[in-house]
């Protein structure tokens, strides 16, 4: 786990000696982002879904694998077609991919975060989010994810043609994209602060229960029989104990409710940057799917197309503080994040960590790979 937090730590020192000396702020962005890639995005027998990414991978040319296109989406399996028919054996596909998309949200930061805040909004992305997702990553989704972050200028400008075509493009990833029009018809409302804050009471009245929940999915996509046989994995099938369930409450809750208060006080002060009514619309957006995806933790999969949103919302907070007390806050913000983590990290998919660049002279078999973690963590009887 101590790489995790040192991760978080050398990017809040960054951001400690980009405040004395703005100059660096970039030259340490570009260093920390390096830094990150290589233990992020190189992470080997860590997480989990990599097996079955794998063996998907690897059965390419058998007859079963374009059985595949019947339930799995097809963006999908066409890089896997890819990246086979150019010779990469599934490790270097898997790192190659999982590179562009680290510097695709990376690019994505250094765009539209403020030059001032932007360390501590990667402290807060690494720590509340990043490091749990590059480590352990939902790969269909990240793709899409990422497919949506090349998309966000067609919100900006407004383009509903192309960004109809981004939205299609990432639901052949995977189909949590099916969030994007909701992303964009709420980018661009004015909604008051009141309104704002009777949506959010009504969303943790209404949403608190994942019968709700579910109620509703069933009668939006009630024609749709995928949709159907997911939510009946999910509220009573096989993962109903699991991605199907989640808490009423949680300390990240909580955090994510002072944040909410904080934005709707400070929403004049954020509408003066650049993009500052975006950001302030899909952090709170962010906010109210949160309730949503602690109530059913499958619904979790929305929080990459908007986080990063919540992230610069977060860091841009830290500015409204005096000069000589942002430290402080940006301090309290790194304890925060290092807390998140710490708890995210208490599980067989992240420790032990190991990188692939150790083993490239001899990689393990699969079936070593696969029980590397099982067998070896602190926390294997946790499963």
């Amino acid at each position: 786990m101590g790489i995790y937090i040192f991760l978080i730590a050398i990017t809040f020192l960054f951001y400690i000696i980009s405040y004395f000396n703005e100059k660096l702020i970039y030259k340490l962005y570009f260093i920390e982002t390096f830094l990150s890639c290589l233990i992020l995005c190189f992470g080997f027998m860590t997480g989990s879904d990599w097996r079955t990414y794998e063996e998907i991978y690897n059965s390419y040319g058998n007859n079963d694998f374009f059985w595949r296109f019947s339930y799995l989406e097809p963006g999908y399996l066409l890089l896997n077609i890819i990246g086979n028919v150019i010779g990469l054996n599934f490790w270097e596909w898997y790192i190659i991919l999982r590179v562009i998309i680290f510097f695709i949200v990376c690019k994505f930061l250094f765009f539209y975060c403020p030059r001032k805040s932007l360390l501590i909004c990667y402290t807060i992305f690494l720590g509340m989010w990043g490091i749990m997702y590059y480590i352990d990553p939902s790969f269909r989704n990240m793709l899409a994810a990422s497919v949506s972050i090349i998309g966000f200028k067609y919100i900006i400008n407004r383009n509903k043609i192309k960004y109809l075509i981004v939205t299609i493009i990432a639901l052949s990833f995977h189909f949590s994209a099916i969030f994007l029009p909701l992303i964009y018809v709420f980018s661009i409302l004015n909604i008051s602060n009141t309104k704002l804050l009777i949506i959010f009471v009504i969303i943790n009245i209404i949403f608190i229960s994942k019968n709700s929940i579910f109620i509703i999915i069933d009668n939006l996509f009630s024609n749709l029989e995928f949709v159907q046989g997911k939510i009946e994995n999910y509220s009573s099938g096989r993962e109903s104990d699991t991605v199907g369930s989640g808490k009423i409450i949680s300390i990240t809750y909580l955090f994510n409710c002072f944040i909410f208060v904080l934005l709707l006080v400070n929403r004049e002060f954020l509408n003066k940057f650049k993009y500052g009514k975006i950001i302030f619309n899909l952090a709170i957006l962010y906010i109210f799917m949160s309730r949503i995806g602690l109530t059913v933790l499958i619904f979790t999969r929305f929080y990459l197309y908007i986080l990063y949103f919540m992230a610069i919302a977060i860091s841009i907070l830290v500015l409204k503080i005096k000069r000589t007390q942002q430290i402080i806050g940006a301090t309290f913000l790194f304890i925060v994040s290092v807390i998140s983590n710490y708890k995210q990290m208490q599980s067989w998919r992240f420790i032990p960590y190991s990188n692939i660049i150790l083993y490239l002279d001899n990689l393990p078999s699969f079936e070593y790979r696969s029980d590397y973690n099982l067998i070896n963590s602190p926390y294997k009887d946790n499963l």
